[in-house]
């Protein structure tokens, strides 16, 4: 093999090294307990989620498996898993959380009392004005995992909708059939 495509191959193969280095994610698991209830794994490029569906003596488990994997669907599955060696129900699969915001102006009708906010409106339309909506871009840099009590929740950065940025967060609880999901952002103005 000649010299300069010896030299090719080996530039190739240390640059798609480092590319890969710079896709992984950083994952805090130092503010995590597993006393919660809720079991959080890293299992190489995986987040394994795993809490009880019921309160006491569960035969199911609710099972969440992320991939951390760069332009990969963050979440990998969404299952019911028995307690014994039986396969998981899988109920979702493949999916990446998006969320949408519209963002607009609020109009107060002609006969709204003065002293009351333009927000207490309830049949106002803003989709008759202009108004903008945005979609939701997560950039897959970091994860924090953290325990409170009964809960865990896991916090996915960079997420960006429209001007504001933030993180994906997402919790669950030890306690039966509780998840919850949240954006929470900073204005980018």
């Amino acid at each position: 093999m000649p010299r300069a495509a010896l030299l090719s191959v080996l530039c190739l193969l240390l640059f798609s090294g480092f590319l890969r280095a710079e896709d992984k994610v950083s994952v805090d698991l130092t503010q995590y307990a597993e006393e919660c209830g809720v079991t959080v794994r890293r299992e190489g490029d995986r987040l394994r989620v795993r809490w009880p569906l019921e309160e006491t003596d569960s035969k199911e488990f609710g099972s969440l498996t992320l991939n951390l994997t760069a332009r990969k669907p963050l979440i990998e599955s969404l299952a019911i898993t028995p307690a014994g060696n039986e396969e998981a129900v899988v109920l979702l699969h493949g999916i990446d959380p998006v969320t949408y915001l519209t963002v607009g102006t609020r109009e107060a009708p002609r006969d709204h009392p003065p002293h009351m906010s333009v927000w207490n409106v309830f049949f106002d339309k803003p989709a008759n004005r202009p108004h903008r909506t945005h979609v939701s871009r997560l950039e897959l840099k970091k994860v924090h995992v953290g325990s409170i009590g009964k809960r865990a929740s896991i916090s996915f950065g960079e997420l960006t909708v429209g001007p504001f940025s933030g993180e994906l967060v997402s919790r669950r609880w030890s306690r039966p059939r509780k998840i919850a999901g949240r954006f929470s952002t900073t204005p980018g103005w």
